[in-house]
């Protein structure tokens, strides 16, 4: 496994595998992966922070069999299901105190997924009322399959906010 400058909390690398699961593409992957790389996708539990390696393979192999919108899927299953209830106090909060917009959430997003991703930066920019840029900064570059993940992540704030949104790249 490549090292990729990040990891991934036991937590997160759950919710990974259940929505892969939950999306029907963990059979598929699992039967193509080496001991080492299938262990960490049957017990993700077994360990309290991961070599993202292991995760972006997983990614990547439902990028390379299921196309990106499956990815994009499998983002907004692991936040939806397993990490947006974990911080949902802090949204609750931040809703209440600062609106409902996406980019209040977005404006704090980096304390929002410090106990799943680490070290990745994240800065906000406003471009307007309704509108900014999000720049996500990861300690190497990551792969192309990886960024469809964040697009299922932002899909999930926006519901949150119950804003329709749209995301360029």
């Amino acid at each position: 496994m490549d090292e990729t400058g990040y990891e991934l909390s036991a937590n997160y690398m759950n919710g990974l595998v259940k929505s892969v699961k939950d999306a029907g593409f963990l059979e598929a992957i699992l039967v193509g992966l080496p001991a080492d790389q299938r262990s960490a996708f049957t017990r993700p539990a077994m360990q309290p922070w991961w070599d993202a390696g292991f995760a972006e393979q997983l990614v990547l192999a439902v990028f390379k069999q299921f196309g990106e919108r499956a990815v994009e899927q499998v983002g907004y299953g692991v936040v939806a299901e397993t990490m947006g209830p974990l911080v949902m106090p802090q949204i609750k909060a931040l809703i209440a105190s600062g609106g409902s917009a996406p980019q209040t959430l977005f404006a704090r997003i980096e304390g929002l997924i410090a106990g799943a991703v680490r070290p990745v930066t994240a800065k906000w920019n406003a471009t307007g009322d309704k509108a900014g840029e999000l720049t996500l900064q990861y300690p190497k570059p990551i792969r192309r399959g990886i960024a469809f993940l964040w697009r299922g992540a932002i899909r999930y704030v926006f519901e949150v906010t119950q804003t329709q949104g749209k995301i360029e790249t």
